[in-house]
């Protein structure tokens, strides 16, 4: 068949075919190699810029968290000169007063000019100009409240206490419209955190898309590059993890503030209500010199009460913040735990308690001698404040090479089991309606653990209702560091 062989002929790729192909080949890989790496490139350079993108707004998120810091802390200055016009009613010192009203003024316009400054670098010019306009609001009232509190001073000078009251509450207005124009402008900060909260939700969700998108396309071509994708995507959802942890803890730690506050409102208004009272009844009429003095001499108790509770509560802020620096020295501790004895002496005779100290004989610890004798001493003054008449309390003092350990031991009422768990916070008792002094508003035991904590202790308690306490404090015998923060 003559005609076959040409078309055999036909179906084979003649020589410049087959190099074309040849030819093709290296073409094609080369142009595969190229759309993989621009594929990689862009997929690096949009999750570059995303995230670039997004730092950019983290970044400006804590620019404005930091203003509202500065807006809390410019508040906080304008309680200060508002303060002096209200304590001179108790102080009685129009100087000294009035000195202290002069050095808060200062703050509150170094306060005021970081503020500004902090805003001027600001690129947005609408919130820049209204929180300006709420600082000069602010600024003009502060001017007010310092021309009605130089008024204040010079009416209490002259003896008109009732003049001077009567401008005090003129005063405290226009601190309520200082505060208010803050506070508006601490809520449109807020307001502009919430923009840029959804503006990082936004990014996050065009991260996602983009992600989804390069993935496609990756598929087709490389698996590393898809990795790489997941992996950008396993950064996201944890940067979203620990945003959302973040701002748990921000308002687990606002709760835990509230609540604080609600504590030392409720503690201090006791007494300063008694001192105000007394204040009042004593103002009521012409007195005696006599009855002046005993009125006196309540406020004065009243305010003792109060200093207590504010010298232990910085007491605590500074251990609890690491601002406390011991000042540890080797002590005799037989020697000191019968100190501490002698000077409870009187109050468990008054109880009718016997009170006894039982330590082996050289004893050495290294310790802060006033913490120690503080701490101890509140352990003291609790145990026999809740033993009845005819009851005990022992301090017994065990030792090893390493630690010791004093266990304050009671014969008294004892607590259950839902006090014990909560007898180391603050401003907790267990009978709520018993009388406060100066060591009965629920911050004894705080302190001595918080003075335990400095000293690398640890503390306890063991109790049964109407079988007495145990505190057992267990302290290292030799401190390695001169200087221990908390």
């Amino acid at each position: 068949m003559p005609s076959a062989e040409p078309q055999a002929a036909s179906l084979v790729p003649d020589d410049t075919a087959l190099q074309r192909a040849r030819q093709r080949g290296p073409l094609i890989n080369r142009a595969l190699t190229a759309f993989n790496l621009l594929t990689i490139l862009m997929t690096l350079l949009l999750g570059h810029h995303i995230m670039s993108a997004y730092e950019h707004s983290v970044s400006h998120s804590v620019g404005w968290s930091v203003r509202v810091v500065l807006l809390t802390d410019l508040l906080q200055r304008a309680h200060e000169v508002n303060a002096p016009a209200n304590d001179i009613f108790r102080s009685q010192d129009a100087k000294k007063e009035r000195l202290r009203r002069d050095e808060a003024l200062r703050a509150f316009g170094q306060k005021r000019e970081d503020l500004l400054k902090d805003l001027s670098r600001e690129a947005s010019d609408g919130p820049r100009r209204y929180l300006e306009r709420q600082i000069a609001l602010a600024d003009a009232e502060m001017r007010t409240m310092v021309r009605q509190s130089d008024v204040i001073f010079a009416t209490f000078v002259r003896g008109d206490h009732a003049g001077a009251s009567s401008q005090m509450a003129e005063m405290d207005r226009a601190y309520g419209r200082l505060s208010g124009h803050l506070r508006t402008a601490i809520s449109a900060i807020q307001g502009i955190e919430g923009e840029i909260l959804d503006e990082q939700m936004s990014i996050a969700s065009s991260l996602h898309l983009g992600g989804f998108l390069a993935l496609l396309l990756i598929i087709l071509v490389v698996l590393a590059v898809a990795a790489y994708g997941r992996y950008l995507a396993r950064i996201l959802c944890a940067a979203g993890a620990a945003h959302d942890a973040m701002l748990a803890e921000l308002a687990s730690a606002n709760e835990a503030l509230e609540h604080y506050a609600d504590y030392v409102a409720h503690e201090l208004r006791s007494p300063i209500n008694k001192i105000l009272m007394n204040a009042e009844v004593t103002l009521s009429r012409p007195r005696s010199r006599a009855e002046y003095q005993e009125a006196l001499a309540w406020v004065m108790e009243d305010a003792q009460d109060v200093a207590g509770i504010v010298s232990s509560l910085l007491f605590l802020a500074r251990a609890r913040g690491g601002g406390f620096d011991l000042q540890p020295q080797t002590l005799d501790l037989g020697a000191q735990l019968e100190l501490i004895r002698a000077y409870f002496e009187v109050a468990a005779q008054q109880a009718g308690v016997e009170l006894s100290v039982a330590c082996p004989p050289e004893t050495m610890l290294d310790a802060d001698r006033a913490l120690l004798h503080r701490a101890v001493g509140n352990l003291i003054s609790n145990a026999i404040r809740h033993t009845a008449a005819g009851g005990m309390v022992t301090v017994a003092v065990s030792r090893t090479a390493a630690e010791v350990t004093i266990q304050v031991v009671d014969t008294g009422e004892g607590m259950a089991a839902e006090v014990q768990a909560r007898a180391f916070e603050r401003f907790y008792r267990a009978d709520a309606t018993r009388i406060a002094g100066a060591e009965r508003f629920g911050l004894g035991l705080p302190i001595a653990k918080s003075i335990v904590d400095l000293h690398g202790g640890e503390i306890s308690i063991s109790s049964r209702e109407n079988c007495g306490t145990t505190v057992a404090v267990r302290l290292k015998r030799y401190l390695t560091q001169t200087v221990i923060a908390a």
